[in-house]
C-alpha cells in the first residue's frame, strides 16, 4: 500500500498521485476539476469523489498538496515562504486542514522574493523541489506566467516570472493580430520570430512597435496569414530568452526545461536560436517535490 496522496491542484487542472514509502507513483488520476471550477466550500466533496478513484487510500494514508489550492481562491491560502527557500523551509511551512475519513490535508506554501526583484510562485516550488540541482541548475518552467529559477543544493536561490503565455493567449485571441492569424503552425516563423525577438534589445528595439510590424508584414505578403501565430510566439519567446539572460540567468548552470510535451519543445528550440542548450525533464516532478516535502515534514 502506497503511503503519500500527492495533489497538484491548480486552477484549471486537478492531479494526484498515490506514491509508495520509496517515492515510485502507484497510481496517477488527472481531471479537469480545477479550482476554478469549485464553488463554496465545494473543496472536500471533490477530494472525496476524487480520492475513491484512487486503488488502496486509508485514513492512515498521509495527504499533500501544492498549487492553487493553496491560494486565496484556494481551500487552504498558505503564506509564503521567502527566497531562497529550501526543502525544510517549505516543509516548516506546511498548513493543515482536518476532514472527515481520511484526517489531515496538509498544504504547501508558496514562495516569495524580496531581493533582486518582487516576485512570488505558487504551485512551481513543488516542480522545483523534485528537481535534482547539484551545484548549480538553472529551470525553465513554461506556462501562463513562464518562470526562470536558479537552484543550486536542492535549494531555491532566485526566480523571475514572465507573462509570455497570457500576452500570447491576449494576442492571438483579442487583438488585431488574431483577426487574421490561421491555425496552421510553421517552426520556421517561429524560429524567426524567435530571432527576432532576442535581438530587439540589442538592436534598441521595442517589441510593442515590432509587434505591430506583424500586421504590416501580414499585410504586405511578408508573413503568410496562417502563420501569424507561429511568428508572435516566437517574438514572445525570443524576447523572454533575452530578457532572463539580461537578468543574471546566462551563468547559472546548466539549463533544464519543465512542462507538457509542446511547449517545453517550443522552448527548447527557442533556447537552441539563442545559443542555448537545455534539457527537457519529466512533468510529473510535482509528485517528487511533494515527497520530498512530506519527508522532511516526517508525514511519511
Amino acid at each position: 500500500m502506497g503511503n503519500l496522496i500527492a495533489l497538484d491542484w491548480g486552477l484549471s487542472s486537478f492531479r494526484a498521485y498515490h506514491l509508495d514509502d520509496r517515492g515510485s507513483v502507484l497510481q496517477r488520476l488527472s481531471s479537469d476539476s480545477g479550482i476554478l471550477t469549485i464553488e463554496g466550500d465545494g473543496f472536500e466533496q471533490c477530494l472525496r469523489q476524487q480520492l475513491q478513484k484512487i486503488d488502496g487510500v486509508a485514513s492512515e494514508t498521509a495527504i499533500i498538496a501544492s498549487g492553487m489550492i493553496t491560494s486565496r481562491q484556494g481551500w487552504c491560502e498558505t503564506p509564503y515562504v521567502t527566497c531562497p527557500a529550501s526543502l525544510v523551509d517549505l516543509a516548516r511551512g506546511l498548513l493543515s486542514i482536518e476532514i472527515r475519513d481520511y484526517g489531515k490535508i496538509w498544504f504547501v506554501p508558496g514562495v516569495n522574493q524580496i531581493s533582486p526583484d518582487p516576485d512570488i510562485m505558487r504551485g512551481e516550488e513543488t516542480q522545483l523541489a523534485g528537481m535534482q540541482s547539484g551545484q548549480g541548475l538553472t529551470a525553465i518552467l513554461p506556462g501562463t506566467h513562464s518562470k526562470w529559477a536558479q537552484l543550486k543544493d536542492a535549494e531555491i536561490t532566485r526566480f523571475k516570472t514572465f507573462m509570455t503565455g497570457e500576452l500570447y493567449a491576449i494576442l492571438i485571441k483579442h487583438s488585431i493580430l488574431g483577426k487574421t492569424s490561421g491555425s496552421s503552425w510553421s517552426d520556421d516563423f517561429f524560429r524567426e520570430g524567435v530571432r527576432k525577438g532576442f535581438a530587439f534589445r540589442e538592436e534598441n528595439k521595442g517589441l510593442l512597435s515590432e509587434l505591430f510590424q506583424v500586421r504590416v508584414q501580414t499585410i504586405m505578403g511578408a508573413i503568410p496569414d496562417e502563420f501569424v501565430a507561429s511568428h508572435v510566439s516566437g517574438l514572445l519567446l525570443g524576447c523572454e530568452v533575452a530578457d532572463a539572460l539580461h537578468s543574471g540567468f546566462e551563468s547559472a548552470g546548466k539549463k533544464q526545461i519543465v512542462g507538457e510535451e509542446r511547449l517545453a519543445r517550443l522552448y527548447k528550440m527557442a533556447l537552441s536560436e539563442c545559443g542555448l542548450d537545455a534539457g527537457i525533464v519529466r512533468d510529473d516532478l510535482a509528485a517528487i517535490g511533494l515527497f520530498r516535502i512530506a519527508g522532511k515534514a516526517e508525514l511519511i
